[in-house]
């Protein structure tokens, strides 16, 4: 006698067709039964919406004195006016919230630029300082890891 005929119920089984739920397993910390984590670190996870950035805007209408020279395959930063006279007051925070920038040639004018009006600036760096402050809190606040480590390489 075949004994799985004999018995055709469904043995305390749920009768429902439905799909079942997917539970979350882990604890508030984020970690997860099997793989450890549950997913990226919050480290690199976006804080707060981006400002907009003052960089692009002044770039765009012109209110830079900063251009790009194309010359064969390499592109070269041309300044308009000498550095003695550029005012590192108004232009190198502007400079550094331009490295947030993740597009083209935005991002290239900027970094190349504070490369320059750093090496370039001399002691009138120390007095634009406190002026860096709110520019480098807004970069290494986009969490892009990116735009992080350029701004450290800059400070």
């Amino acid at each position: 006698m075949n004994v799985s005929s004999k018995f055709a119920g469904i043995g305390g089984n749920s009768s429902s067709l439905a799909p079942k739920k997917k539970r979350e397993t882990g604890d508030a910390a984020g970690f997860d039964g099997n793989t450890g984590f549950m997913g990226e670190s919050s480290v690199t996870k976006k804080k707060w919406p981006e400002p907009e950035n003052i960089f692009k805007k002044s770039y765009d209408y012109g209110d830079l004195p900063i251009a790009v020279l194309f010359s064969g395959a390499k592109r070269k930063v041309v300044w308009k006016i000498p550095f003695e006279k550029i005012d590192y007051h108004h232009y190198l925070p502007i400079f550094f919230e331009g490295l947030r920038e993740k597009q083209e040639p935005y991002m290239f004018l900027a970094d190349i630029g504070c490369e320059q009006l750093i090496e370039n600036g001399g002691n009138r760096i120390l007095a634009v300082l406190p002026q860096l402050i709110i520019p480098i809190k807004n970069a290494l606040g986009t969490r892009d890891p990116e735009v992080m480590c350029k701004t450290l390489k800059k400070i």
